[in-house]
């Protein structure tokens, strides 16, 4: 399989499958990351169109054989180089006011104590318990070095400086509903979009400047260069 990476131009509008219409006031939210299914619809909609970029038809059923691998959070250096960014272990607690990050293991319940949790599902808790509360600003992607040594041996550390990068940044527009007949303003006709951003990180109070991108591998015949991902069609390349 081949490794292609996807540059967000702009933020992409992944929706969360709430209703959204041009009623004055609506909300189109995005996601916190891109579902695979998405990806892979623009894929197979780009391996199937033509140099002019129409689909062709007849090679639906050719391109929902294709398949791929990811999408990953990528972080582009200098030269394209790619420091790969994997979800957040599920079993790795970060809390406030916290500079360790914890395990969680499976524990067992005393006899006078009761869950409604199925047979086949356990309590998890950390093995030296705090009262400390969950960090909602934890690292959200963690760097595949530190990713993987976790895997390996999830154990009680200290959190690296380099662990990682946080969510995606939301970014929220404000637009107005132009009226098809006039080709003007709708009075009162506004609505808001939220996109997810791939150009900026949050670093505390300031934002830094970065090069983010959705890496993923495949065996589809696509061709490089400018394309569209996601609600209002936004840019990528």
């Amino acid at each position: 399989m081949t490794i292609w990476v996807i540059e967000p131009h702009d933020p992409l509008i992944m929706r969360d499958g709430r209703p959204f219409n041009p009623t004055p006031g609506a909300r189109a939210v995005s996601l916190p990351f891109p579902l695979p299914s998405t990806v892979i619809g623009a894929l197979r909609t780009r391996a199937g169109s033509d140099a002019n970029g129409n689909f062709d038809q007849t090679r639906v059923l050719d391109m929902l054989t294709q398949a791929m691998h990811g999408p990953f959070l990528v972080e582009i250096g200098q030269d394209d180089q790619l420091a790969w960014l994997m979800p957040a272990p599920a079993d790795a607690l970060i809390t406030k006011d916290d500079s360790r990050c914890r395990p969680l293991v499976p524990f067992t319940i005393c006899p006078d104590e009761q869950t409604d949790l199925q047979q086949l599902a356990m309590l998890v808790a950390p093995e030296d318990p705090t009262p400390a509360k969950v960090d909602p600003q934890a690292v959200r992607f963690w760097r595949w070095s530190h990713f993987s040594a976790w895997l390996m041996q999830p154990k009680a550390m200290p959190i690296p400086t380099d662990l990682g990068i946080g969510e995606l940044l939301i970014n929220k527009r404000v637009h107005v509903r132009v009226s098809a007949e006039s080709q003007t303003a709708d009075e009162g006709g506004l609505f808001i979009t939220h996109g997810l951003e791939f150009t900026t990180e949050k670093q505390g109070y300031s934002l830094a400047v970065k090069r983010l991108g959705l890496a993923l591998a495949t065996d589809a015949a696509i061709q490089p260069g400018l394309g569209t991902l996601g609600g209002e069609r936004r840019m990528i390349a």
